[in-house]
């Protein structure tokens, strides 16, 4: 079971079929105009994550990735930090979003074997952190 923060309440969520392993804050839901989960197929159908506002940097400890959903508006300004080790510890690939990265356009995106933990994080001026696994 994992614990997730819903306008000062406690939502208990059973997502071990992803293996989630972090607390997501889900007090700014109402606001976003973004929204991503994540699958543990490669076509965005099984297993899935609740709805998540792209604002929100949780990080998501997939063990094994499949894929990620996004709906809302049709791009977002918003990076996806990912990491080779489990629950975000660093960053080992960041990819920005911008009109022309067609992963952060609605839809399903397969994600990266190589990685198993990811968050999304609010693009900043001068994009991506430099990668510091």
């Amino acid at each position: 079971m994992r614990s997730f923060i819903l306008s000062g309440a406690v939502l208990l969520i059973s997502l071990a079929s992803l293996g989630l392993s972090s607390a997501v804050n889900l007090t700014e839901r109402a606001s976003g105009d973004q929204w991503a989960r994540f699958c543990s197929d490669d076509s965005c159908n099984d297993n899935c994550s609740i709805w998540f506002d792209l604002s929100n940097d949780g990080c998501f400890d997939l063990g094994t990735p499949g894929s990620y959903e996004i709906k809302g508006n049709s791009y977002s300004y918003h990076m996806l930090v990912e990491s080779a080790d489990g629950n975000c510890p660093c960053q080992t690939s960041c990819v920005p979003g911008n009109d022309n990265d067609y992963r952060f356009a609605v839809g399903c995106h397969k994600l990266d074997a190589d990685y198993k933990s990811f968050r999304f994080v609010t693009e900043k001026s001068g994009g991506c952190d430099v990668n510091n696994c």
